[in-house]
């Protein structure tokens, strides 16, 4: 058995679902900010071990 056998997922979220303004079902709409969620998990229980997010706002900021 390997130890400190982790796995990374990372997600992005640049869309969000919104109803349409006829008002019949819905429709996606781009984020005017996107965001990248990265998550570590440990490899043999599945538990998240840490998370952080990164937005286009957070590289404006650091300059």
């Amino acid at each position: 058995r390997i130890r400190n056998t982790y796995y990374g997922i990372v997600q992005v979220n640049n869309v969000l679902k919104s109803g349409r303004p006829d008002g019949t079902g819905y429709q996606w709409t781009a984020f005017d900010e996107p965001q990248v969620i990265v998550r570590w998990h440990d490899g043999y229980t599945g538990r998240l071990v840490y998370a952080e997010s990164v937005t286009t706002s957070d590289a404006r900021d650091g300059s």
